[in-house]
């Protein structure tokens, strides 16, 4: 906005003459800050399939330990539906547990590390400066609708294939 309100008085009183901006001029820096983009998404991409393989394997453990549950659900009527629903409830509960804990480990560890005041210098610069960070909600909205989502998806597999036992050969499981 102001750059446009700069050229256009540029363009009245020297027209052969623009105002560009530092992003403009930076070419650096715009590349730099393309590579850490696409580094953010594949450490991004690298813990989200982690996450999904720790979560699908936890709940495939716990359909093999409750297999016999499951059956005798089943016997008593409940549909494939509610077992699914189970499971994936089950698990978005514990995901909001993580996600909350999460939030109030990092803001510990942000007032920590602030409290500390940590001073660094940047190359090329004059004087040291103090470290700031702060918490972002977008970010941890972000991540949370993230987990939230893999922590569905992943739960669905097997919770499906619990769904789909067979009833007797699960009840024979509590025998």
């Amino acid at each position: 906005a102001k750059l446009n309100s700069i050229n256009s008085e540029l363009a009245k009183a020297r027209p052969h003459l623009w105002a560009r901006s530092w992003r403009d001029l930076a070419v650096l820096f715009r590349q730099v800050d393309k590579f850490y983009g696409v580094q953010n998404r594949l450490i991004e991409g690298i813990l989200l399939a982690l996450m999904f393989l720790g979560i699908l394997n936890t709940v495939s453990m716990t359909v093999v330990e409750r297999t016999g549950e499951i059956g005798t659900l089943r016997a008593l009527g409940e549909s494939r539906k509610d077992i699914v629903t189970q499971f994936v409830l089950e698990s978005l509960m514990l995901s909001f547990i993580g996600i909350v804990c999460g939030i109030i480990i990092s803001v510990g560890c942000i007032h920590i590390v602030e409290s500390v005041k940590i001073m660094t210098e940047m190359p090329g610069a004059s004087t040291p400066f103090q470290i700031k960070i702060f918490f972002q909600w977008s970010s941890a909205f972000y991540a949370s609708f993230l987990a939230s989502m893999t922590t569905v998806v992943a739960t669905m597999i097997p919770a499906l294939r619990a769904s789909r036992l067979d009833i007797v050969e699960a009840l024979r499981k509590n025998i």
